[in-house]
């Protein structure tokens, strides 16, 4: 079977920013939501599975709580104090707002400072041009990886005919420049990367904790 007349109408969307920016403004939307429901997800399974092999009593009721939440803070909060708590109504106890949580996931509250401060650059189109031209004015070093990386994906959008790892590239590069853009953000996760290695696990966990949330939040930011 032939298949280039679909390579070429491939080849010639990857040359149309519009429908590059139409197609991966739905992408990033369905992959969004599917992120963030399966984060919420991922960390409601954890609480449960914490108590139960800590050996606590986890009734209904809490249980019921706990798989109802979708605030990643909130659940993130409880995750925490899980692995320590003697019971879980010590584990609901002096329950953060959201800021307080944001504060808490950061150890010195640039959590919710990272929201308010001025970011470096406006969040740029979903482009592969406007990316770039973004990411030379916030991280100019990964420059070459970002080429790289989109001659990768566009080649093997024409291979595959489907322009699925385009947006894939946009996804990831548009949620780090969110990252860079704003220093808050971005200093989280540079003290946090700086924890990964850190020879007290509980504190290793944390920082991995700490990365997963600065790319949730990120990935929420993104959709606004």
């Amino acid at each position: 079977m032939n298949l280039s007349f679909y390579k070429s109408l491939v080849f010639e969307r990857l040359d149309d920013d519009a429908y590059i920016h139409d197609y991966l403004d739905a992408y990033l939307e369905g992959y969004a939501k599917g992120y963030a429901e399966g984060y919420a997800k991922g960390l409601r399974k954890s609480i449960v599975l914490l108590l139960e092999c800590r050996g606590l009593d986890t009734p209904e009721a809490a249980r019921t709580r706990i798989t109802a939440c979708d605030d990643h803070a909130l659940l993130t909060h409880w995750l925490d104090r899980g692995m320590t708590v003697a019971s879980v109504d010590d584990l609901f106890a002096d329950e953060p707002t959201s800021n307080t949580a944001s504060e808490a996931d950061t150890g010195d509250g640039t959590g919710i400072q990272a929201d308010q401060e001025a970011a470096l650059i406006p969040r740029p189109r979903r482009t592969p041009g406007a990316l770039l031209a973004a990411l030379a004015a916030v991280d100019p070093d990964r420059l070459d990886e970002m080429r790289r990386t989109r001659d990768e994906a566009f080649a093997e959008a024409v291979e595959r005919q489907s322009m699925s790892p385009v947006g894939s590239w946009v996804l990831a590069w548009a949620r780090d420049i969110e990252i860079a853009r704003r220093p808050g953000l971005s200093a989280r996760q540079v003290r946090a990367r700086g924890l990964l290695e850190h020879e007290d696990p509980a504190v290793a966990r944390k920082a991995l904790r700490e990365l997963r949330a600065v790319r949730d939040e990120a990935m929420v930011a993104m959709r606004g």
